[in-house]
């Protein structure tokens, strides 16, 4: 039985050009193949190039999450509620609103996997753990960027045949074919689009501050906290750093998420550090190393979904290539996880 079915995308198309700008690089186009999150060795690059896009028309997890999305859209409806998840492509996502691309509650968003897990993601529901991580501080789930430069960092190159590709769009596709060639001069990678329905969503923000400079670092509070954006209510979460590795480690369990109070279970987290307010757009560093900072992320937890009711289902596949069109500043890493 075929699990999925895809169509490609015209390259001329609207379609395509909503793609573009998800793929677009933006002001942190210098922090491109950079972070504790990339493998080592990768050769720089500071721009990504969309070469081929396909669509997902049908999968066993995309019906399931249509079916999901349409339910908890109801619900909210009958309660008057509505709800919005700030992201850097804010005008984009309401464009894809308008344009019929995306109900209430869904967002584009992205996300960078080995290609052998294309497969996995057409016919099952995620819900695993952040790659790398036993004990994942924001909890375990689903974990999704809105930034093509976050998603990158997760995204390891497709084989010289591209063959999970061509399980699903077909050995003698047109586009596949083109990408084949291409991979003659040029090493090729995929980048996946999911339908996310963030719904209601709490905040989990950072600050880090310092008694003084001349403390150790493990007086520093970081500062880590949850707020509901609905009810402004505030959960402090307890937070040490390790002196050597910068790391921080919670003291304490992270929420329930099914018994959020007051207004019910929350639908996704948004893991942040206020990361795209001009105040905090800076090098954070303590006696002259890097304190990590953060992109914002978005977590369906696995709490609030199951096998047969997704959160979330892979739309698009993304062939593209990184490139160097100004690599002429010094290559100077910064510390991001």
């Amino acid at each position: 039985m075929t699990v999925a079915t895809s169509e490609d995308v015209s390259h001329d198309s609207q379609e395509m050009d909503f793609l573009r700008r998800v793929m677009s690089v933006t002001s942190y186009s210098s922090e491109l193949g950079k972070g504790w999150d990339v493998e080592k060795g990768r050769e720089r690059y500071d721009s990504l190039r969309l070469e081929a896009a396909w669509r997902v028309a049908h999968s066993p997890v995309l019906r399931k999450y249509i079916k999901e999305k349409d339910r908890l859209n109801r619900k909210y409806a009958e309660h008057n509620q509505k709800f919005w998840v700030p992201t850097y492509h804010d005008g984009l996502q309401r464009e894809l609103h308008e344009a019929g691309y995306l109900s209430e509650n869904e967002y584009w968003l992205l996300q960078g996997n080995n290609p052998e897990y294309l497969h996995s993601m057409l016919s099952k529901v995620q819900n695993t753990k952040k790659r790398g991580a036993d004990d994942s501080v924001f909890g375990q789930g689903s974990y999704f960027a809105d930034l093509a430069e976050k998603a990158d960092q997760y995204v390891r190159r497709a084989d010289s045949n591209l063959t999970e590709i061509s399980k699903l769009v077909g050995d003698e596709n047109r586009q596949l074919s083109m990408l084949r060639s291409k991979l003659i001069s040029t090493e090729v990678f995929i980048l996946t689009v999911f339908r996310v329905f963030l719904g209601r969503h709490e905040e989990m923000v950072r600050d880090l501050m310092c008694p003084n400079e001349s403390c150790s670092i493990q007086a520093c509070e970081s500062r880590w906290w949850y707020m509901d954006p609905v009810s402004s209510k505030v959960t402090e979460i307890d937070d040490s750093i390790n002196e050597s590795t910068l790391e921080h480690s919670f003291e304490r369990d992270l929420p329930d998420f099914l018994a959020a109070e007051p207004d019910g279970p929350v639908d996704s987290v948004k893991p942040m550090s206020r990361r795209y307010q001009p105040d905090f757009l800076r090098n954070v560093e303590w006696r002259g190393r890097r304190i990590p900072k953060r992109h914002d992320e978005y977590l369906i937890p696995r709490e609030v979904e199951s096998e047969d009711q997704p959160r979330s289902a892979l739309a698009y596949l993304l062939a593209y290539t990184r490139q160097c069109i100004d690599c002429t500043e010094p290559d100077v890493m910064t510390a991001l996880d």
